[in-house]
């Protein structure tokens, strides 16, 4: 069956394109240019899509991201219906019939969608020039040079001590913005920047609970950086799971 097929429709191209020859040359430039837009938006679909892959990463569940998810399929679909509907103006005008199907699918799910979650419209705006922002501002920087001080700053200088640190601060002591920085911080380590400081801060703590037995929990708390005894402990139990002094009990035990 294949077999007289595929000639039928070798046949049935030789005749459209022997056509096309013999219109005049206003009609094949028409006929070029009713294609043109069509490659245009495939293209452009396919760069939304590409900086758009980045929330499929994402682990939160809230509203804003369900709605940029929803977004990515229904841009996947334009892009899909429109490479489908630009192939059938080049090779079938079964598959336009079925692009045309496709294409008003899309766009009705687009449309309930939009009734039912009003902020769609302008949350995938936002996301998206977020995206691309993000992505424009650190693809220059000197992405090791800069994590390398930030090391540096934590580890030798201590700089998570201080109790006014800030992302700001040390986005300016490292030459860069405090968007570039969170970025950094959010893709390297996987966390943000108050967690990233509050993980140097216990791991000092923990040093000195165990180093310095007659110390305190109140002074080791304000030498790594918290202003009250209650921050601390609040942070320390949630990260090991006990109080700073059962922590050092424990540890005397061991």
């Amino acid at each position: 069956m294949l077999s007289n097929e595929v000639p039928h429709f070798i046949r049935e191209h030789k005749v459209a394109f022997r056509l096309y020859d013999k219109l005049p040359a206003y009609f094949k430039v028409t006929q070029v240019l009713y294609f043109l837009p069509k490659l245009y938006l495939v293209l452009f679909m396919f760069s939304v899509l590409k900086n758009m892959t980045g929330i499929w990463r994402e682990k939160r569940s809230d509203t804003k991201n369900v709605v940029s998810k929803a977004g990515y399929i229904f841009a996947l679909n334009i892009f899909l219906s429109t490479a489908f509907t630009g192939t059938g103006d080049l090779f079938s005008t079964e598959l336009i019939t079925w692009s045309v199907l496709y294409v008003n699918g899309t766009f009705i799910s687009v449309f309930l969608f939009g009734q039912r979650n009003p902020d769609y419209n302008r949350v995938i705006r936002t996301e998206n020039i977020k995206r691309h922002y993000i992505k424009s501002k650190i693809k220059d920087l000197d992405i090791e040079k800069v994590m390398s001080e930030l090391q540096q700053m934590m580890e030798n200088e201590k700089a998570f001590a201080s109790e006014d640190i800030s992302l700001k601060i040390v986005a300016e002591e490292l030459s860069i913005t405090p968007h570039q920085l969170s970025e950094l911080i959010n893709k390297k380590f996987r966390k943000n920047f108050n967690t990233y400081i509050n993980d140097f801060r216990i791991n000092e703590a923990k040093k000195m609970l165990t180093e310095e037995p007659g110390r305190s929990i109140t002074s080791i708390a304000i030498a790594v950086g918290f202003n009250t005894n209650t921050a601390f402990s609040a942070v320390f139990s949630k990260s090991e799971g006990m109080s700073p002094k059962q922590y050092r009990q424990s540890f005397k035990k061991r």
